[in-house]
């Protein structure tokens, strides 16, 4: 099985790797030959990539990329064209990036202390937090979603524990705190 790796843009490391699972399994016996795809992904020359903190595809294959630089959220083609880009306003430190089952995009912002929500397009949904203050939630690092909707927040620099939401977004408990031994 041949994989295609993009190649670093504009001196960049830039690695997608998605591996195609056989009946929902990926062996690690499985023998894979990655290959870069030159031109992959066509960064307009207006946006300068910077930190690339998150990676993820959508159901109609669409890639979506966090960066900590201008426009932080890209989308491109299953092909590497560039489609859009938004966050400017929004964004202080894009950090982990995950795609719902509704294709929505959800982004945790661990300088502002955010779990933003946005429409495939990058229309602003839903906001877990209060920009810049870290009373809810430190540093949100990831995101993850239950049944009936439920929304987990890894609040892991600082506090270290995981916040469970609501559908709506609303606080219903946590869990974990800072550990005192190694490991």
């Amino acid at each position: 099985m041949v994989l295609k790796i993009p190649k670093p843009v504009s001196g960049m490391s830039f690695l997608v790797v998605v591996i195609p699972a056989v009946n929902g399994v990926i062996r690690a016996s499985d023998e894979y030959d990655f290959q870069p795809v030159v031109g992959f992904p066509q960064v307009p020359e207006n946006i300068t990539l910077n930190y690339c903190s998150g990676v993820t595809v959508n159901s109609k294959g669409y890639v979506y990329l966090a960066h900590r630089g201008q426009r932080p959220i890209i989308c491109f083609d299953a092909t590497g064209h560039y489609i859009r880009s938004w966050g400017d306003e929004l964004l202080g430190s894009a950090h982990a990036l995950r795609i719902d089952s509704d294709d929505n995009v959800w982004v945790t912002d661990i300088k502002r202390h955010l779990v933003l929500k946005f429409t495939s397009t990058g229309k602003l949904l839903r906001s877990i937090g209060r920009p810049d203050s870290a009373g809810l939630g430190n540093d949100q690092a990831d995101v993850a979603f239950g049944t009936e909707g439920a929304i987990y927040v890894a609040d892991g620099y600082g506090n270290s524990r995981v916040m469970k939401f609501n559908a709506n977004g609303k606080f219903l408990t946590s869990w974990g705190t800072p550990g005192g031994g190694s490991g």
